[in-house]
């Protein structure tokens, strides 16, 4: 099947909002499973000096006017402790997902980047990785595709479990723009 990145969320979003989506859902559509969860960062997961510069770097930068979702019509503002919270969920939630055999392909749609080899070049070895970056290798098993995003760098490859990993994020519209985004990608299951 060929489906473009933006289709995939297009349908994965239409479905999920239309059935009252907060996050964490799974569809099945033409017997390919899409698992979507937002995957929250996991701060612990690049030790603890990593965990206290995000920790920290959070504190002074996540404002009650800058750092909030909506979830149930209500303003949630953004703390270290609701993210760890969140990701312990999508962590569950993934876990339990990825260990049901599905007899089709399967599609993971993540905000978060599941692994380190996400890791933007420039970015190898900075103290902030647990705020942009998962450490989840093991959750690779059976999956074709990964589509994630939350980094500004394109990123195309094959994971060492097999299973495809991408992300083609367009830029930041007021920053700077992704010159590797590419608009016309089209990816293979």
């Amino acid at each position: 099947s060929f489906f473009s990145c933006h289709l995939i969320y297009f349908l994965y979003n239409c479905y999920c909002i239309k059935k009252d989506f907060n996050e964490n859902k799974r569809i099945i559509i033409d017997d390919i499973e899409f698992i979507g969860s937002t995957l929250w960062t996991n701060f612990l997961a690049h030790g603890q000096e990593y965990y206290l510069a995000s920790k920290e770097f959070i504190q002074k930068h996540w404002t009650p006017e800058n750092a909030f979702i909506i979830e149930n019509n209500q303003k949630i503002n953004l703390t270290v402790d609701f993210a760890e919270q969140k990701s312990n969920i999508a962590l569950n939630y993934l876990e339990n997902k990825l260990n049901y055999k599905h007899n089709g392909k399967r599609v993971v749609i993540s905000h978060f980047p599941p692994t380190k080899l996400s890791t933007e070049l420039a970015y190898i070895n900075d103290k902030l990785n647990s705020y942009w970056i998962n450490d989840f290798d093991y959750l690779f098993k059976d999956i074709s595709l990964w589509i994630h995003g939350h980094i500004h760098q394109s990123k195309n490859y094959i994971h060492p479990s097999g299973t495809h990993v991408v992300c083609n994020p367009r830029g930041n519209l007021k920053k700077i723009m992704n010159n590797s985004f590419d608009p016309n990608l089209i990816i293979e299951i």
